[in-house]
């Protein structure tokens, strides 16, 4: 069986992250957005799309030489609807939330139900579009696996974290839920015991939090000091209001961090049960928020993190596609 990627790494993810570790697959090529026009341009930069929409033309012109092409964000480089008469099939993964309008795109639908496969990050979507649009949608998670890096010495992580203090790191900006960010951090702003560690934040999450005497603000930093400062948090907090999967929970699972987490899918698909605090409402956060000690690493999130690991979900994926093969 021969096997096409298509599609890029988002650059905003730590070197173990990313959905793009989906092309190491076993014998399969990769055709990336570096292939195609404009391929030096970074995600989020003027004419990206134009380079996006290269990469889905010189997709298609290569189709017929695989037994599946997998366009692994196809809700990014899918552009228009596959032919029904073509000798292979084509499988896409999607990311966002199509119920949403998505930027540069009009008919999403209709090129999702051209498909022979829709791959979703979360079991509440996969039966969701199945139902409300006809897509052949199946969940496969999302994978990861544990990084592997040098921890960071006393002395340099001194330089951004206090280990005798409560510490909370709190990752990303893609649905957050900063109304709930910011009540939570004022809600214990008396209490100098803790601390909050904010990655990858947005300007407007920056500057409410600016002066803020227990947030520490984090510029960009390089692997091995994000990993070491994961690690040497208590407790991993994700104020979001949607996920369909969610890397910094994998990373945080994966070196043993417990996590404060929502009761929405494409969270509870990929936490463990028992290692983490979850809450329905603020009331709840609130009065967990009051009683917070610090934690020990968990062997058993550590152990538990492994089923999300490439090489089992490259199995998920191998039987899945054995499912819609042509030829």
């Amino acid at each position: 069986m021969k096997i096409l990627y298509s599609g890029f790494r988002y650059n905003g993810h730590s070197a173990f992250g990313g959905y793009d570790w989906i092309t190491k697959y076993p014998n399969s090529d990769y055709l990336s957005d570096k292939d195609s026009f404009l391929g030096f341009l970074p995600s989020g930069k003027s004419g990206k799309v134009l380079n996006l929409f290269c990469l889905d033309r010189k997709t298609r012109r290569i189709a017929n030489q695989y037994d599946i092409v997998h366009c692994f964000y196809g809700d990014y480089t899918i552009f228009s609807k596959f032919p029904d008469n073509r000798n292979y099939s084509v499988v896409a993964t999607i990311h966002q939330n199509i119920d949403l309008k998505i930027p540069h795109h009009k008919n999403i639908i209709a090129c999702l139900q051209s498909l022979d496969g829709v791959i979703t990050l979360s079991s509440q979507q996969a039966k969701s579009y199945k139902e409300k649009y006809g897509l052949k949608t199946v969940f496969i998670p999302h994978g990861f696996n544990k990084p592997i890096f040098d921890t960071l010495s006393n002395e340099q992580l001194r330089e951004f974290i206090d280990i005798d203090k409560i510490n909370i790191v709190c990752i990303g900006r893609q649905y957050r839920d900063s109304d709930t960010l910011f009540s939570i951090i004022n809600s214990v702003k008396q209490n100098h015991d803790i601390v909050f560690h904010l990655v990858g934040s947005d300007e407007y999450t920056k500057d409410m939090l600016a002066n803020c005497e227990n947030v520490i603000i984090h510029k960009h930093l390089d692997d091995r000091s994000y990993y070491s400062l994961i690690q040497n948090c208590d407790w991993c907090f994700m104020p979001l209001t949607y996920a369909t999967a969610n890397n910094a929970l994998m990373e945080a699972h994966s070196l043993g961090v417990r996590c404060i987490l929502p009761c929405i899918d494409g969270v509870l698909d990929y936490a463990c049960k028992e290692e983490n605090f979850y809450y329905e409402n603020l009331d709840k956060l609130l009065y967990f928020f009051k009683n917070i000690t610090k934690q020990k690493k968990s062997q058993k999130l550590i152990d538990y993190s492994t089923c999300f690991s490439w090489d089992n979900v490259y199995k998920k994926l191998s039987d899945f596609y054995s499912k819609i093969t042509i030829k």
